[in-house]
């Protein structure tokens, strides 16, 4: 893959990954993206669940793809000491390890973060848990909905005298920034100074970082936020609001002249003559009758043409897309945002490379086969011979 020295910042960088499921997947894979050379850990025994157990023998699938392109794969079984004396070698031949298991695994591998700095004292050894290390629940398994719940986030989300809603995945590709960024800090640190650090990383804490504004609220005023749906403290009228057809239309009205302009494009001068509803104070206390009186206007007209007449007059509206829309938006086709690839046969289409760099998109390439890369991976960073490779073969260390 050609791409400019603009979009690999990380050109010559080594990264151990040792990462599965979606946050920690997530974030390597930025860093491949920023140029990084992202050596995948896994194996038969145990490898990546989202590859899908229906794709025997654990080759690749379309949720894989996902979140590991642009990576290599070295087969080790982990279980067998001699695939860890080949892990150990490989971490200290490169600049950054990560993962994401549960506190203790590492260590009882022998590989501790403080043994690989002991050897190696510019390496980056990045770790990310649900809760972090230290602390009484650093031993908690979680996923998203996991992050989500305790890192308030979830008491947040949903509608008003309704359940706390959980945002799923997103979660875990948030998360996955957040890590990516750490590893970056700690890069740049080994490069500028030579030393290298630990990053220990809790998902719930990275989430906490979304509701900053909130957390400020309660510690300012003794206030706790709750669930508003999709309201908005300072903006009114604010949803999303059921269009001709069965689709949906997102709206957010800032400021009393958008306020005006809204009812004329409705054709309701006696909404813009009411004074209770002149300034944005008057429009939040009546958001129910505001919400009912625009729903009934939008679900006779189509979404994309009230898109185009709201935009039009700079009022903030936009389709709400399924997965269907979103591909074949010409917006988003245009800007190719979009990566096409094919998995077992079947054609495919993930979310690329996330930015532009110079008028150019950077363009990915797919996701590895399981052990893809193993035997090139050897041979070019541990310099083991085609015997040495064949013995760690046959000792089942590579399975």
């Amino acid at each position: 893959m050609q791409r400019k020295e603009s979009w690999n910042p990380l050109k010559g960088t080594r990264i151990v990954d040792f990462t599965f499921q979606g946050a920690g997947p997530h974030a390597s894979m930025l860093l491949a993206f920023l140029g990084a050379e992202v050596i995948k850990v896994e194996s038969e025994t145990r490898p990546d669940p989202t590859r899908g157990r229906e794709n025997r023998p654990y080759t690749r699938s379309l949720l894989f793809e996902d979140v590991n392109l642009s990576k290599r794969s070295l087969r080790l079984n982990m279980k067998h000491p001699e695939a860890v004396a080949v892990a150990r070698r490989l971490i200290l031949a490169s600049d950054a390890v990560m993962d994401n298991f549960r506190p203790g695994v590492m260590e009882r591998w022998g590989l501790s973060p403080s043994s690989l700095l002991e050897e190696k004292p510019s390496l980056v050894v990045a770790s990310l848990s649900a809760a972090g290390s230290g602390g009484p629940l650093s031993h908690l398994p979680g996923y998203a909905g996991i992050f989500n719940a305790m890192g308030g986030l979830g008491e947040l989300t949903g509608y008003q005298g309704g359940p706390p809603t959980e945002l799923r995945t997103s979660v875990d590709m948030r998360v996955g920034a957040v890590f990516a960024a750490a590893v970056v800090l700690g890069l740049l640190r080994a490069r500028a100074t030579g030393r290298g650090c630990r990053i220990d990383l809790s998902a719930i804490e990275a989430v906490s970082m979304l509701i900053g504004e909130y957390l400020a609220l309660f510690l300012a005023r003794g206030v706790v936020p709750q669930r508003i749906g999709n309201r908005d403290e300072e903006m009114a009228p604010h949803g999303v609001y059921p269009c001709k057809g069965g689709g949906w239309l997102a709206l957010a009205v800032r400021g009393d002249e958008e306020w005006r302009r809204l009812c004329r494009l409705m054709g309701r001068d006696d909404l813009a003559g009411r004074q209770d509803l002149a300034h944005v104070e008057g429009r939040l206390r009546n958001q129910d009758w505001l919400d009912e009186e625009i729903g009934r206007w939008t679900a006779g007209h189509e979404t994309g043409e009230l898109f185009h007449r709201l935009q039009g007059a700079g009022i903030a509206a936009a389709p709400v897309l399924d997965a269907k829309q979103l591909v074949c938006d010409p917006h988003l086709v245009g800007r190719q945002v979009f990566y096409r690839t094919s998995v077992g046969g079947r054609e495919g289409m993930t979310v690329g490379v996330p930015w532009v760099v110079d008028g150019e998109r950077p363009q990915p390439h797919p996701a590895p086969v399981l052990g893809g890369d193993t035997v090139q991976v050897l041979e070019e960073v541990l310099g083991l011979s085609q015997a040495e490779i064949a013995r760690l073969q046959e000792s089942g260390a590579l399975k």
